[in-house]
């Protein structure tokens, strides 16, 4: 009997896990990539449950990042591209923005924001100002540090508070819907990518 109840559990919790794969969005651009992002990263990987806030970028194309060596020393560049694919990154992040620069409006890019049970998804989005709005999601997160000094030692000698893991999600551009991902702690176009099939 005991035998049953396990196997019935455990039915269950795999059935459940995967039930949110029906509101996967096939078609749409990066937005919709994050969307599909979002719920299959809060329904599968730790670090969703480990954390509460999570800096998204977005490789739109993705390039392989290549060391050159040049007479000033080593660099990374932007290598070959991967056609057809687009790149959703989370970073579990702590990192903070200085409130005297927020008041001296020195912030060159807005954000966009997704909550998800109490958990805080941001993007940078050129085509937006940073608003009250905005800073009203950092504040209520703690993304705001003042610019006192022994806050900001004491914050530095921290490590910022980030987390050395993320999770990489490589998407089919024709169907977002196609998508692998990856947990890693090496930065993305840094290592060679799981591309997905995308002629399926």
């Amino acid at each position: 009997m005991k035998k049953v109840l396990i196997i019935i559990s455990f039915c269950t919790l795999f059935v459940a896990c995967k039930a949110y794969k029906k509101d996967i969005i096939q078609s749409g651009g990066f937005e919709e990539a994050i969307s599909n992002a979002i719920l299959d990263f809060s329904n599968t990987s730790r670090l969703y449950s480990k954390n509460n806030v999570f800096r998204v970028t977005i490789h739109n194309p993705l390039h392989k990042m290549v060391l050159d060596s040049t007479e000033e020393g080593n660099g990374w560049s932007k290598g070959e591209s991967y056609n057809g694919i687009v790149v959703v990154n989370f970073f579990p992040t702590k990192r903070k923005i200085v409130s005297e620069i927020i008041a001296l409006n020195d912030v060159k890019t807005g954000f966009d924001f997704y909550e998800k049970n109490g958990k805080l998804f941001y993007w940078d989005n050129p085509n937006k100002t940073l608003t009250e709005e905005s800073i009203s999601f950092l504040k209520k997160y703690d993304l705001v540090i003042r610019n006192d000094e022994e806050i900001m030692v004491e914050f530095f000698k921290s490590g910022s508070g980030n987390n050395t893991k993320s999770v990489d999600y490589y998407f089919c551009k024709n169907n977002i819907g196609v998508y692998r991902k990856v947990t890693t702690e090496i930065a993305t176009g840094h290592y060679d990518p799981p591309l997905p099939n995308c002629s399926q």
